[in-house]
Protein backbone atom coordinates (compact mmCIF):
# COMPACT_ATOMS: atom_id res chain seq x y z
CA UNK A 1 0.00 0.00 0.00
CA UNK A 2 1.57 3.48 -0.76
CA UNK A 3 1.46 6.04 1.11
CA UNK A 4 1.48 9.98 0.50
CA UNK A 5 4.61 11.10 2.30
CA UNK A 6 4.26 13.84 4.87
CA UNK A 7 4.68 17.30 3.63
CA UNK A 8 5.12 19.63 7.15
CA UNK A 9 3.42 23.01 6.86
CA UNK A 10 6.47 25.78 6.97
CA UNK A 11 6.80 27.23 10.04
CA UNK A 12 6.75 30.86 10.62
CA UNK A 13 9.36 32.16 13.29
CA UNK A 14 8.43 33.89 16.27
CA UNK A 15 8.21 36.74 15.60
CA UNK A 16 5.70 39.41 17.29
CA UNK A 17 4.38 42.38 15.48
CA UNK A 18 5.28 45.70 17.38
CA UNK A 19 3.60 49.06 16.62
CA UNK A 20 6.21 51.51 16.60
CA UNK A 21 3.90 54.34 15.78
CA UNK A 22 0.65 55.18 14.77
CA UNK A 23 -2.30 57.74 14.59
CA UNK A 24 -6.03 58.33 13.96
CA UNK A 25 -6.36 61.70 12.40
CA UNK A 26 -8.31 63.60 10.06
CA UNK A 27 -6.13 65.69 7.76
CA UNK A 28 -6.94 68.31 5.04
CA UNK A 29 -4.12 69.99 2.67
CA UNK A 30 -1.45 67.96 3.60
CA UNK A 31 1.23 66.22 2.03
CA UNK A 32 3.98 63.86 2.99
CA UNK A 33 6.85 63.46 0.78
CA UNK A 34 8.23 60.98 -1.04
CA UNK A 35 10.24 58.92 2.09
CA UNK A 36 10.92 55.24 3.32
CA UNK A 37 11.11 52.98 6.64
CA UNK A 38 11.98 50.33 7.38
CA UNK A 39 8.69 49.51 9.43
CA UNK A 40 5.61 47.70 7.82
CA UNK A 41 2.97 50.38 7.64
CA UNK A 42 -1.07 49.90 7.00
CA UNK A 43 -3.12 52.93 6.48
CA UNK A 44 -6.79 52.68 6.00
CA UNK A 45 -8.81 55.63 5.13
CA UNK A 46 -11.70 55.87 7.46
CA UNK A 47 -13.28 59.00 5.52
CA UNK A 48 -12.57 60.98 2.36
CA UNK A 49 -10.02 60.35 0.53
CA UNK A 50 -6.36 60.71 -0.70
CA UNK A 51 -3.61 59.76 -2.79
CA UNK A 52 -0.70 57.52 -2.54
CA UNK A 53 2.32 57.31 -4.42
CA UNK A 54 4.69 54.10 -4.41
CA UNK A 55 8.02 53.24 -5.88
CA UNK A 56 8.81 49.68 -5.89
CA UNK A 57 12.07 49.30 -4.58
CA UNK A 58 13.54 47.02 -7.06
CA UNK A 59 12.14 48.10 -10.38
CA UNK A 60 11.74 51.73 -9.54
CA UNK A 61 8.14 51.76 -11.06
CA UNK A 62 5.81 54.06 -9.46
CA UNK A 63 2.06 53.60 -9.03
CA UNK A 64 -0.34 55.84 -8.12
CA UNK A 65 -3.45 55.07 -5.75
CA UNK A 66 -6.69 56.78 -5.10
CA UNK A 67 -7.89 55.77 -1.90
CA UNK A 68 -11.48 56.33 -0.53
CA UNK A 69 -13.25 55.08 2.63
CA UNK A 70 -13.31 51.60 3.94
CA UNK A 71 -9.79 51.45 1.49
CA UNK A 72 -6.47 50.42 2.64
CA UNK A 73 -2.99 50.06 1.69
CA UNK A 74 -0.23 48.06 3.06
CA UNK A 75 3.21 49.43 2.51
CA UNK A 76 6.40 46.57 3.15
CA UNK A 77 9.05 48.27 4.97
CA UNK A 78 11.58 50.08 2.70
CA UNK A 79 9.06 50.91 0.25
CA UNK A 80 9.44 54.69 -0.67
CA UNK A 81 5.83 56.16 -0.86
CA UNK A 82 4.37 59.22 -0.31
CA UNK A 83 0.87 60.67 0.28
CA UNK A 84 -0.99 63.68 -0.60
CA UNK A 85 -4.48 64.85 0.40
CA UNK A 86 -6.42 68.21 -0.94
CA UNK A 87 -7.57 71.34 0.86
CA UNK A 88 -11.09 70.49 0.01
CA UNK A 89 -11.19 66.94 1.31
CA UNK A 90 -10.38 66.05 4.58
CA UNK A 91 -9.50 62.76 5.21
CA UNK A 92 -9.54 60.81 8.37
CA UNK A 93 -6.58 57.88 8.16
CA UNK A 94 -6.31 55.29 11.06
CA UNK A 95 -2.39 54.22 10.53
CA UNK A 96 0.17 51.95 12.10
CA UNK A 97 3.65 51.30 11.63
CA UNK A 98 4.91 47.98 13.03
CA UNK A 99 8.15 45.17 12.90
CA UNK A 100 8.50 41.93 13.95
CA UNK A 101 10.63 41.13 16.77
CA UNK A 102 11.68 38.22 18.94
CA UNK A 103 11.48 37.65 22.07
CA UNK A 104 9.28 40.47 23.50
CA UNK A 105 6.16 38.11 23.92
CA UNK A 106 4.74 34.37 23.73
CA UNK A 107 2.46 35.48 21.22
CA UNK A 108 4.18 35.32 17.90
CA UNK A 109 3.98 34.50 14.32
CA UNK A 110 4.71 30.94 14.49
CA UNK A 111 1.22 30.66 15.86
CA UNK A 112 0.13 31.21 12.70
CA UNK A 113 1.75 28.94 10.52
CA UNK A 114 -1.32 26.62 9.40
CA UNK A 115 -2.71 29.76 7.93
CA UNK A 116 -1.79 29.11 4.37
CA UNK A 117 -2.32 32.60 3.55
CA UNK A 118 -0.46 34.00 6.42
CA UNK A 119 2.44 32.42 5.28
CA UNK A 120 2.58 33.23 1.69
CA UNK A 121 2.16 36.12 2.79
CA UNK A 122 5.51 36.30 5.06
CA UNK A 123 7.53 34.75 2.35
CA UNK A 124 6.61 37.23 -0.83
CA UNK A 125 4.87 40.01 0.60
CA UNK A 126 4.31 42.79 -1.99
CA UNK A 127 6.18 46.00 -1.90
CA UNK A 128 2.26 47.44 -1.83
CA UNK A 129 -0.87 46.36 -1.88
CA UNK A 130 -4.63 47.61 -1.95
CA UNK A 131 -7.44 46.22 -0.58
CA UNK A 132 -11.03 48.17 -1.57
CA UNK A 133 -13.73 47.91 1.22
CA UNK A 134 -12.75 46.23 4.51
CA UNK A 135 -14.39 46.96 7.40
CA UNK A 136 -13.03 43.93 9.77
CA UNK A 137 -9.75 45.26 8.89
CA UNK A 138 -10.72 48.93 10.39
CA UNK A 139 -12.07 46.92 13.42
CA UNK A 140 -8.93 45.26 14.12
CA UNK A 141 -6.56 48.10 13.59
CA UNK A 142 -9.54 50.47 15.99
CA UNK A 143 -8.99 47.69 18.59
CA UNK A 144 -5.14 48.02 18.31
CA UNK A 145 -5.07 51.41 18.37
CA UNK A 146 -7.50 51.90 21.68
CA UNK A 147 -5.04 49.18 23.27
CA UNK A 148 -2.14 51.24 22.45
CA UNK A 149 -3.92 54.67 23.41
CA UNK A 150 -5.51 53.36 26.65
CA UNK A 151 -1.54 51.99 27.76
CA UNK A 152 -0.08 55.13 27.40
CA UNK A 153 -0.80 58.81 28.36
CA UNK A 154 0.80 60.00 25.07
CA UNK A 155 -0.78 58.14 22.13
CA UNK A 156 3.15 59.08 20.48
CA UNK A 157 4.79 57.48 22.55
CA UNK A 158 3.99 53.61 21.79
CA UNK A 159 3.64 51.89 25.18
CA UNK A 160 5.62 48.80 26.29
CA UNK A 161 4.58 45.34 24.53
CA UNK A 162 1.56 44.02 26.24
CA UNK A 163 0.01 40.05 25.92
CA UNK A 164 -3.53 42.52 24.82
CA UNK A 165 -1.76 44.60 22.57
CA UNK A 166 0.25 41.83 20.59
CA UNK A 167 -2.59 39.14 20.36
CA UNK A 168 -4.59 42.59 18.61
CA UNK A 169 -1.42 43.63 16.59
CA UNK A 170 -1.44 39.67 15.62
CA UNK A 171 -4.85 39.26 14.46
CA UNK A 172 -4.23 42.74 12.27
CA UNK A 173 -1.34 40.91 11.17
CA UNK A 174 -3.07 38.12 9.99
CA UNK A 175 -6.27 39.52 8.49
CA UNK A 176 -4.22 41.76 6.38
CA UNK A 177 -2.24 38.94 4.94
CA UNK A 178 -5.37 37.08 4.61
CA UNK A 179 -7.06 39.78 2.35
CA UNK A 180 -4.09 40.95 0.55
CA UNK A 181 -2.74 36.77 -0.86
CA UNK A 182 -6.72 36.37 -1.77
CA UNK A 183 -8.65 39.70 -2.59
CA UNK A 184 -6.21 42.29 -3.17
CA UNK A 185 -7.81 44.82 -6.02
CA UNK A 186 -5.93 45.01 -9.02
CA UNK A 187 -5.46 48.86 -10.45
CA UNK A 188 -5.96 48.21 -13.74
CA UNK A 189 -9.52 47.02 -13.83
CA UNK A 190 -10.69 49.67 -11.46
CA UNK A 191 -9.33 52.38 -14.33
CA UNK A 192 -10.69 50.31 -16.81
CA UNK A 193 -14.26 50.87 -15.40
CA UNK A 194 -13.80 54.37 -14.83
CA UNK A 195 -12.64 54.15 -19.31
CA UNK A 196 -15.24 52.05 -20.20
CA UNK A 197 -18.23 54.04 -18.63
CA UNK A 198 -16.76 57.44 -19.65
CA UNK A 199 -16.41 55.64 -23.11
CA UNK A 200 -19.78 54.28 -23.05
CA UNK A 201 -21.57 58.06 -22.08
CA UNK A 202 -19.46 59.74 -24.96
CA UNK A 203 -20.92 56.93 -27.13
CA UNK A 204 -24.56 57.61 -26.20
CA UNK A 205 -25.08 60.51 -24.43
CA UNK A 206 -27.88 61.61 -26.27
CA UNK A 207 -29.81 58.40 -25.63
CA UNK A 208 -31.98 58.80 -21.98
CA UNK A 209 -32.63 55.64 -21.75
CA UNK A 210 -29.11 54.67 -21.75
CA UNK A 211 -27.93 56.88 -19.24
CA UNK A 212 -29.09 55.59 -15.87
CA UNK A 213 -26.48 54.19 -13.69
CA UNK A 214 -27.91 50.45 -13.75
CA UNK A 215 -27.90 50.30 -17.40
CA UNK A 216 -24.02 51.51 -17.32
CA UNK A 217 -23.02 48.91 -14.68
CA UNK A 218 -24.53 46.29 -16.39
CA UNK A 219 -22.15 47.97 -19.25
CA UNK A 220 -18.64 47.38 -17.13
CA UNK A 221 -20.42 44.04 -15.31
CA UNK A 222 -20.38 45.63 -11.42
CA UNK A 223 -22.85 46.87 -9.24
CA UNK A 224 -24.53 49.91 -9.28
CA UNK A 225 -23.89 51.10 -5.86
CA UNK A 226 -19.70 50.26 -6.50
CA UNK A 227 -19.50 52.18 -10.20
CA UNK A 228 -20.97 54.95 -8.18
CA UNK A 229 -18.16 55.26 -5.46
CA UNK A 230 -16.11 54.40 -8.18
CA UNK A 231 -17.00 57.04 -10.07
CA UNK A 232 -16.92 59.73 -7.87
CA UNK A 233 -13.44 58.66 -6.29
CA UNK A 234 -11.90 58.91 -9.62
CA UNK A 235 -13.27 62.15 -10.95
CA UNK A 236 -14.64 63.85 -7.83
CA UNK A 237 -18.24 64.00 -9.61
CA UNK A 238 -21.25 61.50 -9.39
CA UNK A 239 -22.50 60.14 -12.85
CA UNK A 240 -25.15 62.27 -13.62
CA UNK A 241 -23.11 65.39 -13.31
CA UNK A 242 -20.80 63.85 -15.60
CA UNK A 243 -23.26 63.13 -17.99
CA UNK A 244 -24.79 66.46 -17.82
CA UNK A 245 -21.36 67.47 -18.52
CA UNK A 246 -20.87 66.13 -21.54
CA UNK A 247 -24.27 67.35 -22.69
CA UNK A 248 -23.65 70.87 -22.18
CA UNK A 249 -20.12 70.69 -23.86
CA UNK A 250 -22.03 69.31 -26.79
CA UNK A 251 -24.85 71.96 -27.04
CA UNK A 252 -22.57 74.23 -26.64
CA UNK A 253 -20.73 73.18 -29.49
CA UNK A 254 -23.73 73.27 -31.86
CA UNK A 255 -24.70 76.76 -30.36
CA UNK A 256 -21.59 77.80 -31.64
CA UNK A 257 -21.04 76.20 -34.72
CA UNK A 258 -24.69 75.81 -35.99
CA UNK A 259 -28.30 77.49 -36.54
CA UNK A 260 -29.97 74.87 -35.46
CA UNK A 261 -33.27 75.53 -32.78
CA UNK A 262 -33.24 74.85 -29.13
CA UNK A 263 -35.49 72.08 -29.28
CA UNK A 264 -33.00 70.55 -31.65
CA UNK A 265 -30.46 70.71 -29.87
CA UNK A 266 -31.97 69.58 -26.49
CA UNK A 267 -33.25 66.30 -28.50
CA UNK A 268 -29.48 65.52 -30.11
CA UNK A 269 -27.77 66.07 -26.66
CA UNK A 270 -30.24 63.88 -24.80
CA UNK A 271 -32.36 66.26 -22.88
CA UNK A 272 -35.79 66.49 -25.10
CA UNK A 273 -37.00 69.24 -23.89
CA UNK A 274 -36.29 73.19 -24.15
CA UNK A 275 -37.05 73.62 -20.69
CA UNK A 276 -34.41 71.14 -19.65
CA UNK A 277 -31.77 72.66 -21.82
CA UNK A 278 -32.13 76.40 -20.52
CA UNK A 279 -32.34 74.93 -16.72
CA UNK A 280 -28.65 73.67 -17.34
CA UNK A 281 -27.34 76.31 -19.07
CA UNK A 282 -28.96 78.46 -16.49
CA UNK A 283 -27.55 76.76 -13.93
CA UNK A 284 -23.77 75.64 -14.98
CA UNK A 285 -23.83 79.39 -17.16
CA UNK A 286 -25.55 81.61 -15.74
CA UNK A 287 -27.18 82.51 -19.07
CA UNK A 288 -30.20 80.97 -21.66
CA UNK A 289 -28.94 78.91 -24.46
CA UNK A 290 -29.88 81.72 -26.52
CA UNK A 291 -27.98 84.23 -24.68
CA UNK A 292 -24.96 81.88 -25.13
CA UNK A 293 -25.86 81.78 -28.99
CA UNK A 294 -25.60 85.99 -28.94
CA UNK A 295 -22.39 85.84 -26.52
CA UNK A 296 -20.57 83.37 -29.10
CA UNK A 297 -21.68 85.30 -32.00
CA UNK A 298 -20.46 88.88 -30.53
CA UNK A 299 -17.36 87.28 -29.65
CA UNK A 300 -16.58 86.09 -32.95
CA UNK A 301 -17.34 89.66 -34.59
CA UNK A 302 -14.63 91.07 -32.13
CA UNK A 303 -12.35 88.84 -33.80
CA UNK A 304 -12.24 85.74 -31.57
CA UNK A 305 -13.04 82.34 -32.64
CA UNK A 306 -15.75 80.91 -30.69
CA UNK A 307 -16.88 81.89 -26.68
CA UNK A 308 -14.87 80.26 -23.90
CA UNK A 309 -16.66 78.03 -22.00
CA UNK A 310 -17.34 78.53 -18.29
CA UNK A 311 -15.15 75.97 -15.80
CA UNK A 312 -17.85 75.19 -13.37
CA UNK A 313 -16.02 71.90 -11.93
CA UNK A 314 -17.62 72.16 -8.77
CA UNK A 315 -21.35 71.98 -9.94
CA UNK A 316 -20.47 69.45 -12.19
Amino acid sequence: METTPNHPTPMLPELTPVVVRYYNESRQNHRMYGHKHDENEIMYVKDGKCRVICMDPYTSEKKEFVLGEGDYIYLRGGTPHSLEIESRTPCRILNVEFNCQAGVSPIHLGLLSDCREVVEFWKKSPPYAVVRGDDTVFMALLALQELLFTSSENKKVVPPVTAEASLAALLLFHRVAVKVITSAVEEEPYELYIQQVKRYIEENFDDPEKMNVPTLAREVNISPSYLQRLFKLETGMTLISYINQQRLKKAQHLLRTTDLSTIDIAVSVGVNSRQRLTQLFTEYESVSPGEYRRQCRNHRAGGADEWPAKESPEKF
